[in-house]
């Protein structure tokens, strides 16, 4: 464990605004299923070098599963608004969320109108024994004696997609953009603001590093810009392994120092801001997959992909002002991307 005040630890500052921000409070986002078990690695992303469409980029944000699923029925039928159409899909791929490959999904929708007199209806979206890429957004409802998790497409125009290699490419690289190579759980909002950890396996030379980020989301309505400054803030770390056994950081011999920036953000109501929490250190012995630096002079080392590690956090803000957010925020665990 490790506990530090913010203004005490090194990192460049700077704040990554989505297209696409996760406002809703009673959505997907922040219903976490009754299971015991931290938001797992995704699967390592194929390079992608072109630009990114910002379409594409703002489904990936506004979705919390993402899919490639094969068509096993479909029924569109008659409405009175128009027509529904129920499915049931096959996972073959997963580039984010719940689904596991294998997984037989139902999802419901409305075919839309296609004109402004509501004479033309659009075609059904699926067609069966096709396969497609499928942005969606899930929720946990449940029951007096049971849960389930329901899916809904994360857009009705746009969340189905042919799977081509190069538009396949592209959602994986917008998904690490939006949502990282893994992220935690959304936290209960305390006062204006919720948030997230979200971690990044990069590259600093030739050594692997992790990168933690915190994504925090101003779920309040109205006019209510929201000073978050953590320039005073404490910041407790905990990295356990799968078995729940804490690892303790490695000692270093402190590199080149820098000034420390502060990290004072105001965040519209239902907006959301990216915010860096981790730094890079010079001093780091030969890591094969990996280290993660959270504080001056210590870092955790992983040596080895055959272990899952689980980093939480703990923020503490004193009260400053009627104006900035003060208390305590608990993040859920995200899983380290070692591999």
């Amino acid at each position: 464990m490790v506990t530090i005040s913010r203004s005490g630890l090194l990192i460049v500052c700077y704040a990554v605004l989505f297209l696409l921000s996760p406002a809703k409070t009673d959505g997907a986002d922040a219903d976490s299923a009754p299971a015991t078990q931290p938001a797992a690695k995704s699967k390592r992303l194929t390079p992608y070098s072109h630009p990114i469409g910002a379409g594409v980029l703002g489904l990936a944000a506004g979705s919390t599963d993402v899919v490639v699923a094969d068509v096993l029925e479909t029924n569109p039928r008659k409405a009175i608004e128009g027509a529904r159409d129920t499915v049931k899909l096959k996972v073959v791929d997963v580039l984010m969320g719940r689904p596991a490959v294998g997984e037989t999904l139902d999802l419901y929708y409305h075919l839309l109108w296609t004109d402004m007199q509501s004479m033309t209806l659009e075609p059904p979206k699926f067609e069966k024994g096709k396969r497609y890429i499928i942005f969606l957004r899930s929720h946990i409802a449940r029951g007096p004696d049971y849960w389930k998790v329901e899916y809904e497409l994360a857009d009705q125009w746009l969340a189905v997609m042919p799977p081509d290699p190069n538009r396949l490419a592209e959602v994986e690289a917008a998904v690490r953009v939006a949502h990282g190579d893994s992220r935690g759980a959304w936290c209960e909002s305390v006062a204006a603001y919720r948030g997230r950890l979200v971690a990044y396996r990069d590259m600093q030379g030739k050594r692997p590093v992790i990168n933690i980020f915190l994504d925090l989301n101003n779920v309040t309505g109205g006019e209510n810009d929201v000073l978050f400054d953590l320039s005073n803030a404490t910041i407790t770390w905990i990295i356990r392994d799968e078995g729940g056994k804490v690892v303790d950081p490695t000692s270093l011999a402190v590199g080149r120092a820098k000034e420390p920036m502060e990290q004072k953000v105001f965040v519209k109501s239902q907006g959301s801001v990216r915010l860096p929490l981790s730094q890079t250190e010079e001093n780091i012995p030969d890591s094969q997959q990996g280290y993660l630096t959270l504080a001056p002079g210590s870092a955790w080392l992983f040596d080895s992909s055959e272990k899952t590690y689980f980093l939480t956090c703990k923020i503490e803000i004193p009260f400053v002002s009627k104006s900035a957010w003060y208390g305590t925020m608990e993040l859920p665990a995200v899983a380290l991307p070692t591999d």
